[in-house]
């Protein structure tokens, strides 16, 4: 009996978590990478398409004509995403059936048929672990830069949620964790929608529910392009992802305090020196007062830190 057959008879133990908006250049890849998957257990793969303008629904419908009780997709007349909708939390979580939940955006994808079975018998067999990761390779869709690797050091073991946070959370595509934790992201996310990133929440809800361990192996894709949502020089759009990460510093909690506060202090001066050169003084004089005039101390230390941080990329 084949894997796409005992997802059809049985109570998936991974439930895949798909989100695809204009996605139509990388999807493929994508879904292919989850049908590749050799498992010892069934598995369900939802896709959530927002309204995609491309042709992301006709490429997610063809593949659900071939396996329509494996694939399980959502397709949205309205963009979810723009309307402020947290779609995991509402959308996508509450329907997962499996044990485990494993994340992939459309854009990126997995490379080792085996990822998801390596992962779950580490989960399997330490039930203290709530999340484990792996390695994947950044690759830019428009070459402008060459491929690399994600994390260059990563070791075989387990890694604490400020370590994380404080070098470079896992690469979404190398997620899997336990369900609870996707019911606790359910529970706590809708009550601030000001928070616009998923990732890092799941990652610190995973390192206080239990362990988080990585595996050095690389076995996905981290897809970057120019509509990727990470890629923005915007002011404004900066400026919002400080208030996301000034809301995530108050549902984190102490131990993340200072963490977050250095990386919310950093966004609202980089929303500063953009507004200033998009000629946008009203960003410029609400990034100033959350960023420097609240609080003057880390505000000037964080100054202090931009021209090694500039150095630093220039010469990477």
């Amino acid at each position: 009996m084949d894997n796409h057959q005992k997802t059809i008879e049985c109570r998936p133990l991974v439930s895949i978590v798909c989100e695809s908006y204009n996605h139509e250049s990388f999807l493929r890849k994508c879904i292919d990478g989850f049908l590749m998957q050799k498992t010892d257990f069934p598995f369900e793969i939802l896709i959530h398409d927002d309204a995609s303008t491309d042709k992301s629904a006709a490429i997610i419908r063809e593949y659900e004509a071939l396996y329509p009780e494996l694939i399980k997709p959502i397709y949205q007349k309205e963009n979810q995403y723009s309307k402020g909708e947290p779609i995991w939390a509402l959308i996508q979580f509450p329907r997962a059936k499996g044990k485990y939940v494993a994340l992939c955006e459309g854009d990126d994808y997995w490379t080792d048929p085996l990822k998801l079975q390596k992962q779950v018998n580490y989960l399997e067999a330490h039930p203290d672990c709530s999340m484990c990761f792996h390695n994947t390779i950044i690759h830019w869709y428009d070459a402008s830069q060459d491929d690399s690797i994600y994390y260059p050091n990563l070791e075989n073991r387990d890694y604490s949620g400020p370590e994380l946070l404080l070098s470079r959370i896992p690469a979404t595509a190398s997620l899997v964790f336990r369900l609870e934790v996707a019911q606790k992201f359910t529970a706590i996310m809708p009550k601030y929608p000001l928070i616009k990133v998923g990732d890092r929440p799941i990652n610190v809800f995973c390192a206080q529910s239990g362990k988080i361990h990585a595996l050095p192996e690389v076995m996905s894709v981290y897809g970057k392009h120019q509509d990727g949502w990470s890629r923005f020089d915007d002011a404004q759009k900066t400026y919002q992802y400080g208030l996301s990460v000034e809301n995530e510093r108050t549902v984190y909690g102490e131990e993340y305090h200072s963490i977050m506060t250095s990386m919310m202090t950093g966004l609202y001066l980089n929303a500063m020196f953009r507004a200033l050169r998009q000629h946008k003084p009203g960003v410029f004089f609400k990034s100033l007062y959350r960023g420097i005039l609240r609080q003057p101390i880390t505000g000037l230390h964080a100054l202090m830190r931009i021209p090694g941080e500039r150095k630093k990329r220039i010469n990477s």
